[in-house]
């Protein structure tokens, strides 16, 4: 019976976001997604002490792709204006990017200490207690 279970979990690709700490190879968190699930990384700006938010969606490539990101406020890192087919639209005193062509295999974040959280669908991780 766990032969037939092995073959099955082979003929049916799994997809999972996984976090793993710097340096390491065994994951802290994975939480399986499916493509076209989207999700979200918030933090809190270290210059600014505003929040931004970005939110990405899974490819067919099981790559990250970003779709918009959300600030209310202008700092170092955060684009200055609409470019490279980008959109910008206000919205409830924030600004909201969208129209990014930039896909990953990976998201490498450095995580700092004031707030860092991932969305998942109804799931929120708080990256900062990992």
């Amino acid at each position: 019976m766990a032969g037939v279970l092995l073959v099955g979990l082979l003929a049916y690709p799994l997809t999972s976001l996984t976090i793993r700490k710097a340096g390491g190879w065994f994951p802290v968190r994975a939480m399986p997604v499916a493509l076209g699930d989207q999700f979200r990384v918030t933090w809190i700006h270290t210059v600014s002490n505003r929040p931004v938010s970005e939110a990405f969606v899974i490819d067919a490539e099981s790559r990250l792709c970003l779709k918009e990101m959300v600030f209310d406020h202008e700092g170092p890192g955060l684009p200055a204006y609409s470019e490279n087919g980008t959109t910008w639209t206000p919205k409830d005193g924030a600004i909201i990017v969208t129209g990014y062509s930039l896909c990953l295999e990976r998201l490498n974040l450095g995580i700092s200490p004031i707030a860092h959280r991932l969305e998942v669908g109804n799931f929120h991780w708080d990256l900062v207690a990992e």
